[in-house]
């Protein structure tokens, strides 16, 4: 008895497949919610934040970045990359200098909230370098990131697993410190 009871619960939970709805439309190629966006930076781009040659002196450069919103800034990803010009790879930031005569390090950095990216140009002998190049900034408004052995520092890697070409780069022109566009 026991063994028809188990046989007759086992029978009961087999699927059965429906039938099938209609193929829907073909979607939009490329990525959804995944932006990637270069920026010309020329040294004259850069603006102090005190006084040079002073301890907390850095120079800055603001990037209008409207793709990052609440939801990037919660759960998305923000990768800012650097490379000088177009034969050089890109570099990830944060990115360090060291130079040797004279002796000192420096360090290109980034932060990031809703709308904008900060870059920051700071070295231990309290100046720093207007770094002119292209910045490269991705954007994801989700990306599961969890305990993955991903080299966020190698640029095609990480283009690679997100899909991105360069023909679906934009480019942005990069704003005045207070709003006004650059030349």
């Amino acid at each position: 008895m026991a063994l028809a009871l188990l046989a007759s619960v086992m029978t009961s939970c087999v699927p059965v497949e429906g039938p099938r709805g209609p193929q829907g439309p073909a979607g939009q190629d490329g990525n959804a919610n995944i932006w990637s966006i270069t920026y010309s930076a020329l040294e004259s781009d850069w603006y102090d934040v005190g006084t040079p040659g002073t301890e907390g002196y850095f120079l800055a450069l603001d990037l209008d970045v409207p793709e990052i919103d609440q939801l990037v800034v919660n759960n998305g990803l923000v990768l800012v990359y650097y490379r000088p010009d177009t034969q050089s790879p890109w570099f990830a930031l944060p990115y360090t200098v060291i130079n040797h005569n004279p002796e000192y390090i420096e360090k290109l950095d980034m932060t990031y909230d809703l709308g904008f990216v900060g870059l920051q140009s700071k070295a231990t002998d309290l100046n720093a370098t207007p770094f002119a190049g292209d910045f490269r900034v991705i954007v994801a408004d989700a990306f599961p990131v969890g305990k993955t052995t991903l080299d966020f520092s190698n640029y095609e890697v990480i283009t690679d697993l997100l899909g991105l070409e360069e023909s679906n780069n934009i480019d942005r022109p990069i704003q005045k410190h207070g709003g006004e566009e650059m030349d």
